[in-house]
């Protein structure tokens, strides 16, 4: 009896696990279009610092234009997972939901923490660059893709997804020892450095999950046809 309860336990453990990293492939394309956002706003970005490094006077409207891409890739990033979490609410199970969650959390709640944190507690208070509290706002977002990779990675059992959290960790913390850099812009008399940490920070953000995606939905299919 205690043996045939354990393998319906096993049965029913795995049906879950199943069924959770189901419904994250049904919202891979969740992650393809974050991933998306992030490189068109990073693109359109430094698009905009090449033309203002080409003028000669860069007027007040359009340093507004260029740092508002951030705000709206972030509202657009609420957006899609405002709409993917309402098509997991209908038939994802409260794990898969719960992973949603934390993305969401990360992602949105970590955003609007790191430009708390940066522009009132740092910049009011200790008078730090822009510039290092521009790469400190992509350290703090490389961070928490990192962390909801490793919770997905460790709730659905998947070696993989937690390998390459750690990788990106240690490749992160080499190019952060590097510090190689290059200027993409001088504005107002102010040079607009991209280093290699903050290039690797923008590659995981937009390639890496538009790779998230699509791993998890070509991983779906397999266990679609195994079933």
């Amino acid at each position: 009896m205690n043996e045939y309860n354990a393998k319906q336990d096993i049965k029913f453990i795995r049906e879950v696990l199943n069924k959770t990293q189901l419904d994250i492939s049904g919202i891979g394309m969740c992650f393809i279009w974050i991933g998306m956002v992030n490189l068109f706003g990073e693109v359109l970005k430094n698009m905009g610092y090449v033309f203002m490094n080409t003028q000669e006077q860069v007027s007040g409207i359009q340093w507004k234009m260029l740092r508002s891409i951030d705000s709206i890739s972030f509202m657009l990033i609420c957006v899609i997972l405002f709409i993917y979490f309402r098509k997991l609410f209908r038939g994802g199970n409260d794990i898969s939901k719960s992973i949603l969650k934390i993305w969401a959390v990360l992602l949105i709640g970590g955003k609007v923490f790191t430009k708390l944190f940066v522009n009132l507690a740092l910049q009011e208070q200790t008078g730090v660059t822009g510039e290092f509290a521009a790469t400190l706002g992509k350290a703090f977002s490389f961070l928490y893709v990192i962390v909801a990779l490793t919770v997905l990675g460790i709730m659905i059992h998947d070696k993989l997804i937690c390998k390459g959290a750690l990788l990106g960790i240690i490749v992160y913390c080499l190019l952060l020892s590097w510090g190689q850099g290059v200027t993409v812009a001088q504005i107002h008399g102010n040079a607009v450095n991209m280093y290699s940490y903050d290039m690797f920070s923008v590659f995981v953000l937009s390639f890496g999950m538009i790779l998230l995606g699509l791993y998890t939905r070509i991983s779906g299919r397999k266990k679609r046809g195994n079933s």
